[in-house]
């Protein structure tokens, strides 16, 4: 059986409604900030997640050196370098593409693909078809956006302009790649998804096209635990510069990944900075109406003393008054913050790729 409020629950509900202005604008203000700090930070651990698990999926390389050519046999000398845990060396060029859909030549960039995908570093992942078979010269795989943009889907041909000869290339599949979350042309801020495009063949293929047989001009480098990144990356410049080499790079510095970071570090701080305004004015708004409350309330506090209420108990009763306006403003925040967090994450989904991308709300955040 369900006892009868106690006087102070009663008088309580009289002040909410007595206050309801107040309430309501502290809960305004509270809900403001629990819905930042659950759409921004929950957006920014989403993508966090997102991108670290591409990147360990596809073993995303933490140096990157371009060079003129080199034989593969230099690839064995950066592999004994210390701090280096594995190698990848590639081909990769641009030539123009020839797009029904555009009235000038496509860009298309030209990665070659090993015959064996289990080691490879910055290894592709298929969204459509299959992967490309190292005996057919002619296969390729292009990304998903070009794909998409441009109409075309495995079984399509698509004409290349390479190495001066004009190539007919059958498209297998499409694929995301980590090293292109973010696909922009070279010189460019921004996307276009229509005239540039990622094209990846069979290595052979490629070294056939190029004339770079057992050559690469590419290499992709994993460093070991604890390995001293500056250290690698002047070795590699070392053993490359007779080659060529255009200077190595790290993780930070790969396009890609340094736009994704850029823009999860300015999420991190919006979500750190501005719920912190917020609450510090529903902290304030709160003071105020609890110190006006209590001003005004004197005599009204008097009789409760004078009924036997304690001191902690007519305290307690007022810092209800404040939970009241605070659990309401709570519970609007995560509820339009979860809502808004997961449009955050649509949004995002529409500049980068990954392979999944879903709003994770850690239970810390409530």
């Amino acid at each position: 059986m369900v006892g009868r409020p106690s006087a102070l629950t009663l008088r309580l509900l009289r002040e909410v409604w007595r206050h309801r202005g107040q309430v309501i604008s502290i809960a305004a203000v509270v809900s403001v900030g629990i819905m930042t700090v659950l759409t921004m930070r929950g957006t920014y651990e989403s993508l966090v997640t997102s991108r670290d698990d591409y990147y360990i999926q596809t073993r995303f390389p933490d140096v990157w050196a371009h060079l003129e050519r080199a034989p593969e046999s230099v690839a064995d000398r950066i592999s004994s370098l210390s701090g280096v845990a594995r190698t990848t060396t590639r081909i990769a060029l641009a030539a123009n593409l020839d797009v029904p859909s555009t009235d000038a030549p496509a860009l298309g960039q030209f990665f070659s693909l090993p015959d064996d995908r289990e080691n490879q570093l910055a290894d592709i992942h298929l969204r459509s078809g299959r992967y490309v078979d190292p005996r057919a010269p002619h296969e390729a795989i292009v990304n998903d956006r070009f794909a998409i943009a441009n109409g075309f889907t495995p079984g399509d041909s698509l004409q290349a302009l390479i190495n001066g000869r004009l190539q007919d290339l059958l498209i297998v599949g499409t694929a995301i790649s980590p090293e292109h979350t973010y696909a922009i042309p070279p010189g460019s801020l921004y996307p276009d998804d229509e005239r540039y495009g990622i094209v990846w063949m069979s290595r052979r293929a490629m070294a056939s096209m190029y004339d770079m047989e057992g050559a690469f001009n590419q290499v992709l480098i994993a460093l070991a635990p604890g390995a001293n990144s500056q250290a690698v990356l002047t070795g590699v410049d070392r053993i490359l510069r007779p080659y060529g080499g255009l200077g190595a790079y790290p993780r930070a510095r790969q396009p890609s990944h340094f736009i994704l970071q850029s823009e999860l570090d300015g999420n991190r701080a919006t979500g750190s900075a501005i719920p912190v305004v917020f609450l510090a004015v529903a902290a304030f708004l709160i003071n105020v109406v609890l110190s006006r409350m209590i001003a005004t309330q004197r005599s009204e506090i008097a009789v409760l003393k004078a009924f036997g209420y304690t001191n902690r108990e007519v305290g307690v009763h007022y810092l209800q008054f404040a939970m009241v306006a605070v659990l309401i403003g709570a519970a609007l925040g995560i509820g339009m913050g979860m809502a808004l967090g997961q449009a955050m994450v649509d949004l995002y989904g529409t500049f980068f790729d990954f392979p999944t991308l879903e709003y994770r709300l850690k239970p810390i955040l409530i």
